[in-house]
């Protein structure tokens, strides 16, 4: 009881950073990568165009880790089984052997081949 519970809770709270959390934390970023964009292109001045420029490179930097961290984030989170759900495609066999799906019952996925 106690475990489904505290697997209830992790799985809100993976659900509220997924869903809500993140996307917020992107669509931030992104305003300010297009104010700094405006900056670059639009500004009078050298410095706010250096400024701007320098901005816009750590920008596309930063955007390359988020994205790489919510991945590796989300790879962990279905390989110790918090992802609810979610269930992965019968994997292909060759031969007479059946797998196992996600709930439990035999598929036959043998690849038969027809000779022409």
């Amino acid at each position: 009881m106690i475990n489904a519970t505290l697997e209830t809770y992790i799985h809100t709270f993976i659900t509220v950073i997924n869903r809500t959390l993140i996307p917020a934390i992107f669509a931030l970023a992104f305003l300010v990568f297009i104010f700094y964009v405006y900056k670059f292109f639009i500004a009078n001045g050298a410095a706010d165009r250096e400024k701007g420029r320098t901005f816009v490179l750590w920008s596309v930097i930063g955007f390359g880790v988020m994205i790489s961290i919510w991945g590796i984030v989300n790879v962990l989170i279905n390989t110790f089984g918090f992802g609810y759900g979610q269930s992965r495609p019968n994997l292909p066999t060759f031969g007479d052997a059946p797998s196992q799906n996600s709930s439990g019952t035999y598929v036959n996925t043998t690849f038969d081949t027809v000779a022409p």
